[in-house]
């Protein structure tokens, strides 16, 4: 009899973890009904990790696969790493302390150092990102100090408090 006691306890738990399960994929999913044009996503984090639907949207913990949209926001915290798939073959790895928005258009994809959403203000630690890009396609960056096209390349951008260093390390930059 014992036995006939741990059924309804079992399916209750069952019943218990999809109702837990269909919640948690409908919120996820719900933040990306308000992406229309998928333009990225995020492929790798570690650490503290968000995102935001745009300048006026709330910012959010990504998760792995999360969609990025047209004019989306990334940012990672002290000691966290992230790297964006940008279509259509694009790769931003962000350092810590970065915060990026994201524009993509037909004929070019382009992205903006930002802090916590604004231009980028005098602070000690702006943010670093390491690109490739192989796709022949306008590709560009702009900090306070520098906006950069690339052509087929591989580089870093380090943006500082008094300056922005760009370092190539394959192909060519326009600055």
């Amino acid at each position: 009899m014992a036995h006939d006691n741990c059924i309804p306890r079992r399916a209750g738990r069952d019943l218990l973890c999809a109702a837990f399960f269909v919640l948690a994929t409908s919120s996820s999913h719900a933040a990306d009904t308000a992406c229309t044009t998928e333009v990225g996503r995020i492929v790798s984090r570690h650490g503290d990790v968000e995102f935001r639907r745009g300048p006026a949207g709330e910012w959010q913990p990504a998760k792995l696969e999360t969609r990025l949209c047209d004019g989306d926001d990334v940012r990672t915290a002290k000691l966290a790493r992230a790297a964006l798939f940008i279509r259509p073959e694009n790769i931003v790895r962000l350092d810590q302390r970065t915060a990026v928005r994201l524009r993509v258009s037909e004929n070019e994809t382009l992205v903006e150092f930002i802090a916590a959403g604004q231009q980028v203000a005098a602070d000690p630690d702006c943010g670093a990102a390491y690109f490739i890009s192989r796709f022949p396609r306008r590709f560009g960056v702009k900090t306070r100090y520098v906006n950069a096209d690339i052509d087929g390349t591989e580089f870093l951008v380090r943006n500082e408090c008094s300056r922005s260093v760009v370092a190539v390390l394959e192909g060519r930059v326009r600055a």
